[in-house]
Formats: C-alpha cells, sequence, structure tokens
C-alpha cells in the first residue's frame, strides 16, 4: 500500500493493509513532540515589537538566529532560527529556495515577516534595499598593476593617429597590441567626452604610404612573412594589403 506521510508529505509504501500516518519513526515522534519542540523555539522569541527577535544562539557573521532541533527532528541538525519559524508556520521548505525577510532584521522570526524565494530573489532583494555593497573597481592610475599611465595613453593615441603601427608602439611601451587597440579606440582608458571607435578589421593601423610601400616592398620580391615583421602587421593582414584587398 502506498500512504502520504502526514508531517513530511513523502509518499512511502508499507506492506499490509493497516493505515500508516508517518513515513518512519522519527516524523511519528516529532509528530508527537512537536507542540514541546515548538514551545522550546518560541521561549527564546521577543516579541515585544513590530519584529519578534530571536534572543538563543546567533551566527555571528550573518546576524541569523540559530536552533538546534533534537534528534527526532529533522535529523538534529542545526538550522538558522527564521528558517525554522517558516518551517512552524507553513511546513517544509521547498528544496533550493530561502527564507528572505520583508524588514530586512536578520533576527527576527516573525512568520509574517518572511517570504520564500530562490537565491537570485534573495539577492534582487538585498540589492534593492541597498544591503549589498559592490565592490569599488579601481581603474586608470588607481589600479596598482596598471602599467600604463594618462601621459603615455596620450602619447600612444597621438603616434598611432601620426601612422605608427601596433606593433611598434606594443615594444615601445611593452604592452599587448589587444591593449594598445583598446586604449587607441577609447574602449579603455576613456576620457571624458570621448567617443568609442570601431575596430578596424584586422587589427592594426596601417596609414595609405605604409600599405603603398608595403605593396612596392612586395612587388620587388620580398616575403611577405618579412614584410609583415617590419611593419608589425599580421601575415594575413599583409596578404590582404599587398594584394590591394584592404
Amino acid at each position: 500500500m502506498t500512504y502520504q506521510c502526514q508531517r513530511c508529505q513523502a509518499v512511502f509504501s508499507r506492506p499490509g493493509r493497516r493505515l500508516q500516518k508517518f513515513c518512519s519513526k522519527s516524523c511519528g515522534m516529532f509528530a508527537r513532540d512537536r507542540g514541546q519542540i515548538e514551545a522550546r523555539f518560541w521561549a527564546k522569541v521577543d516579541k515585544s515589537g513590530d519584529c519578534w527577535l530571536w534572543v538563543g544562539a546567533h551566527n555571528g557573521n550573518s546576524g541569523h538566529g540559530q536552533f538546534q532541533f533534537p534528534a527526532i527532528a529533522r535529523g538534529g541538525r542545526l538550522t538558522s532560527a527564521h528558517r525554522a519559524s517558516w518551517y512552524f508556520a507553513h511546513g517544509e521548505i521547498p528544496q533550493g529556495l530561502h527564507v528572505c525577510h520583508h524588514c530586512d532584521n536578520p533576527p527576527c522570526v516573525n512568520p509574517a515577516h518572511l517570504f520564500l524565494g530562490t537565491a537570485k530573489d534573495n539577492m534582487h532583494d538585498a540589492i534593492q534595499k541597498g544591503r549589498f555593497k559592490f565592490p569599488a573597481v579601481m581603474v586608470g592610475e588607481r589600479n596598482n598593476r596598471a602599467k600604463l599611465t594618462w601621459d603615455i595613453v596620450r602619447s600612444i593615441r597621438t603616434a598611432a593617429a601620426a601612422g605608427d603601427n601596433f606593433g611598434v608602439l606594443s615594444r615601445r611601451y611593452g604592452v599587448a597590441r589587444s591593449t594598445l587597440q583598446s586604449v587607441v579606440v577609447g574602449e579603455t582608458w576613456k576620457e571624458p567626452g570621448m567617443l568609442v571607435q570601431p575596430r578596424r578589421a584586422y587589427g592594426m593601423i596601417v596609414n595609405r604610404a605604409q600599405k603603398a610601400e608595403m605593396r612596392l616592398l612586395y612587388l620587388s620580391g620580398i616575403a611577405q612573412r618579412v614584410i609583415a615583421a617590419q611593419f608589425g602587421v599580421s601575415p594575413s593582414q599583409t596578404s590582404f594589403i599587398v594584394r590591394g584587398l584592404a
């Protein structure tokens, strides 16, 4: 025969025709002694205000109360007091859900101040109420790991506008070409009022005069890999340039 536990709502089966109310001995004992367990819980609650404050043991980090169930109940495990309050008022908490506070007061165990939500709901609620503080992001010269300064950044932008390619600038300033491109187009180290420019097709800046020189070298018999190394551009971009496609 199949039955549903009157305490934990679990579905279980037992042989025979005798009606079974509980899935286990612990559920039966808990149902019998629930009044005593609840009385022990509420004896540690101060109901003098709108928030019912837990006066028993607390978690030092979060400020939430802690309640120890007896061995016959819920495996005798330690749980948060506000979760125990929800359990006594409404029953089992669905797996994966948090018990959150409307009042934003961690020691409060008033069931009317509690609601169920996912971890995402809990985090969103904390952000909306200003409890979650995002760490300050240190950018630019304030970042102690930054290799560039504002003076160097302005020099890079001036040199790039004058026609220096990223290969030359990379060796000059000791940073990656991708970093240089982000600086030049304004994706990083953006100054007030500066508009972000679209990235060039192949990631390198080569002016018209340099392209013409690359084509002349190619026509004179210089290998594309040599030209690429000389101008600090990729072999694929060199191929496009010397064939007149870029």
